[in-house]
Parts: C-alpha cells; sequence; structure tokens
C-alpha cells in the first residue's frame, strides 16, 4: 500500500495545468483516507461468522464508504468542469472556449 501511495502523493504534486494526472492522485488520497477511517465492527462481525475477504469488503466496507466517495467523486468532476470552462475563456480550448463562441 506504501508504493502506491508514494505514486499518488507524487501524481498530486505536479500541477494541473501540467499533467491531467493530479486528479487521479488526489481522489485516490481522499478515497483512501475515507477507508482507512471506516468503522470496523461490521467487518468483524462479518468475519466472526465466517465471511470471505471480498465479502467483507463487499457488505462492511463499502455501503460505509460509499457516500463519501461518491461525494468525492462529484466534486472533483465539479472542479474539473470548472476549470476547464475558466481555461477555454482564457483561449486554451475545451469547455469554456465552446461558450464563449456561443455568447459572442
Amino acid at each position: 500500500m506504501a508504493p502506491i501511495r508514494r505514486l499518488l502523493n507524487t501524481l498530486r504534486a505536479i500541477p494541473e495545468i501540467v499533467i491531467a494526472l493530479h486528479k487521479m492522485g488526489a481522489l485516490g488520497k481522499l478515497f483512501s483516507e475515507v477507508a482507512e477511517n471506516a468503522p470496523l465492527g461490521g467487518v468483524e462481525g462479518l468475519r466472526s461468522v465466517g465471511a470471505a475477504w471480498g465479502q467483507r469488503m463487499l457488505f462492511g466496507v463499502l455501503p460505509q464508504v460509499a457516500p463519501n466517495w461518491l461525494s468525492y467523486a462529484l466534486l472533483r468532476f465539479e472542479i474539473n468542469i470548472r476549470a476547464s470552462a475558466i481555461l477555454g475563456f482564457v483561449g486554451a480550448g475545451g469547455i469554456g472556449y465552446d461558450l464563449r463562441n456561443a455568447m459572442a
């Protein structure tokens, strides 16, 4: 897990204007923090009745982290749309370029 975390930290350190993978690094960090902070009571209960690892993750962890994961994914999507519009308005192309042309 540590090498993946280091890769995500490296991707987040590079500004998004240079490389689009900045978003993957940011989402990876947010997703991993949510998963690490999930209460493990349900997972332990599933383990005690003999559930396999996949079942513990699917029924014990995923229901707890899915709302936060969806929230973070939608937030990053909104940020991407806003950044695309702003870059387009200043002439870099994308959604903003089409919006500026449509308004002109």
